[in-house]
């Protein structure tokens, strides 16, 4: 096989050396399958991986070839691509973590995961790149996996010397995380292909799902990842990272709300720094930010209760992803009337007539949701960067809303001046379903003169 450009370290070497037992006992491989092995690493650190569509063609290319060959000769391939992490060449570090990305979510490697306990040591020994963590962590960590060998493999990169290598990492974390979220949301195997298994067999047996122990594994490191993550959108000089950074981060928080995991909820850190990220230099990141805080205030839709960490996130919205209503770029001030149609527009407008059933109803959080958001931009006259105050985001994105309406423009104001009209009747006490007293009922024939 190809020999990689590596950073000689000690605690490479302590790792092997621990493992030179297991290492003396290992099967040879076929002569045959060691020649497939060897053009497989080849094409791995063979030149022009710079260009997408290459690296693209090659990581496909790989994947395939390596679901035909038997688990020993995988485990081969999987301590390369470890290697190629830690390859001097950036463009082997590049299809190393685009690789990772793929191989876990592809059903062979799971499979094989399953066979860990049975398979010699040597096989799924840690990476050269994380010899001196499993070294100092000896003590207190769990035995390592092959997935949370590539988890952190993954999470290593996040920190390399190249933005391109940055950038890509993140961009792989963040399918991961979605893949592992999709397929625990559709009850599906991580390949999309329905878990052939009946429901007491899946309760029993729920950590050997592939999504399952997936998703375990990213919740075993999804603290440190956060604030890497975080660490990365924040700082990082180049604008592609901290935008591949927000949308991993992201997908890592809204992990952590739907596995109620509280040791990386989204926290005051994490608000502060993507309201920042709204007034950053970079067009994509600041769409990125309206984006993350748009999602997070919409995950809280589902909860019951109305915790400190959703006004939190409300007041945020309300005034940093609002005022990008004013921003310079257009594509912006799209993105911002957009999210502001979805939060606050359209559940109101849905309330019309049935104002006071669909308040009282299970599924009233959104409209409460885009009334405290209302109730909030006149907390007070934040400014954002040059943008304008709670009030002027407010008339500046009702105006654009309605130029974009077009057509149906007299329609949108009509409905919009109808739920505001039914929901101040309610607030009155003047709502004819509400009130105890029917003299105080607004008119029906005052609304037909009025909106009719």
């Amino acid at each position: 096989p190809p020999s990689l450009k590596k950073s000689a370290t000690t605690p490479r070497r302590t790792a092997r050396s621990s493992t030179s037992s297991s290492f003396s006992d290992r099967p040879t491989l076929h002569p045959v399958l060691t020649l497939i092995m060897g053009l497989i690493q080849k094409l791995f650190t063979s030149k022009g991986l710079e260009r997408a569509e290459i690296r693209s063609r090659v990581c496909n290319f790989g994947i395939q070839c390596s679901e035909q060959l038997p688990p020993l000769e995988r485990s081969n391939i999987l301590r390369f691509i470890g290697d190629m992490c830690v390859s001097k060449i950036s463009s082997h570090r590049l299809l190393a973590v685009e690789l990772i990305g793929e191989i876990l979510t592809t059903g062979w490697f799971w499979k094989d995961h399953e066979k860990t306990t049975q398979l010699a040591a040597w096989m799924f020994t840690p990476f050269s790149t994380f010899g001196e963590k499993a070294s100092n962590d000896a003590d207190n960590a769990e035995p390592n996996t092959p997935s949370s060998i590539l988890l952190s493999a993954l999470q290593g990169r996040l920190t390399d010397k190249s933005p391109t290598v940055r950038a890509r990492a993140a961009m792989s974390l963040s399918q991961v995380v979605k893949k592992a979220s999709v397929a625990q949301e559709e009850n599906r195997n991580l390949d999309g292909t329905i878990i052939a298994y009946t429901p007491s067999k899946l309760n029993e047996d729920s950590s050997k799902v592939p999504s399952r122990a997936l998703t375990d594994g990213l919740c075993k490191i999804g603290t440190s990842l956060v604030e890497t993550l975080r660490k990365r959108a924040s700082t990082d000089e180049k604008a592609t990272v901290r935008k591949a950074s927000i949308v991993a981060w992201l997908q890592m928080l809204s992990l952590a709300h739907r596995e109620n995991k509280e040791e990386f909820i989204v926290s005051g850190l994490d608000i502060s720094a993507l309201c920042q990220l709204c007034n950053d230099s970079s067009v994509a990141t600041r769409k990125a930010a309206a984006d993350a805080l748009t999602k997070l205030v919409k995950a809280n839709y589902e909860n019951e209760e109305y915790t400190s960490q959703a006004s939190s996130l409300e007041l945020a919205w309300a005034h940093t992803v609002l005022p990008l209503v004013s921003d310079a770029e257009i594509t912006c001030v799209t993105k911002a009337v957009e999210f502001f149609s979805e939060l606050v527009l359209d559940p109101i407008m849905e309330l019309g007539r049935d104002a006071a059933d669909k308040l009282t109803d299970d599924g009233s959080t959104r409209y409460f949701v885009a009334l405290r958001i209302l109730s909030k931009l006149s907390e007070g006259s934040k400014e954002a960067g040059g943008s304008r105050n709670g009030t002027g985001s407010l008339q500046t994105a009702l105006q654009k809303a309605f130029v974009i309406a077009g057509s149906n423009c007299k329609s949108l104001v009509k409905n919009l001046l109808r739920a505001v009209y039914h929901v101040g009747a309610i607030s009155l006490g003047l709502d004819r379903r509400s009130s105890l007293d029917s003299t105080l009922s607004h008119d029906e024939y005052l609304e037909s003169d009025l909106f009719e």
